[in-house]
């Protein structure tokens, strides 16, 4: 499990990764994986444009 977030956090910081995708991939909430970043020392600043985009690909993924 901590290979997996290590790998997913880095995706992340790779921006490969939007911040939902994360959770999603993590199974985490959005404020728990505030916490897995915080811990591996990733800040995230989200712009508006990081929030529509997590919006976008939410609705896109979510089950119809």
């Amino acid at each position: 499990q901590a290979a997996k977030e290590a790998f997913l956090v880095e995706l992340f910081r790779q921006q490969k990764l939007t911040h939902r995708q994360l959770a999603e991939a993590l199974g985490l909430s959005r404020y728990e994986t505030d916490g897995v970043l915080k811990r591996h020392e990733v800040h995230c600043d989200l712009t508006l444009d990081d929030v529509f985009r997590d919006a976008a690909t939410s609705r896109q993924t979510r089950p119809r």
